[in-house]
């Protein structure tokens, strides 16, 4: 069944990546950027819908998604002002987020076994009290 998918910086690395796979699954595919990397328009098979999150998501309104994968949230301001814009549209909303995963970016080709972060007690609480 084909679905409509939106991916929230979907021209970087992660999100490119997911725009491709979903292209190559048959669905249909959004691109929400502010146009800023080279990689956007260049695939004539998505859309790209060119607008910052942290401001006029005009662009948004009245369009509908069976998902929404946002890839470059990294506020809770961001995650709000985007769900707000789109305004119960969506059938599901996947955040994908690694930056306060791992501990120390020093090291360079890092891989998925670097030491990772537990988040203190106060910090993590604050998270979960946040509305969905």
């Amino acid at each position: 069944m084909t679905k409509s998918v939106l991916v929230v910086g979907g021209t970087g690395f992660l999100g490119g990546a997911i725009a491709e796979a979903a292209c190559s699954a048959g669905h249909r595919v959004s691109v929400l950027t502010r146009g800023l990397t080279a990689r956007a328009g260049t695939d004539e098979s998505v859309e790209y819908l060119v607008a910052d999150r942290h401001g006029d998501l005009s662009v948004l309104r009245g369009r509908s998604f069976d998902l929404v994968v946002d890839t470059c949230a990294y506020v809770p301001s961001a995650v709000t002002s985007l769900l707000s814009a789109l305004n119960g549209r969506i059938g599901r909303y996947a955040l994908i987020s690694s930056i306060s995963v791992y501990s120390d970016f020093s090291t360079p080709a890092m891989t998925e076994a670097a030491a990772t972060d537990t988040p203190a007690p106060d910090l993590l609480a604050r998270m979960e009290a946040l509305p969905p």
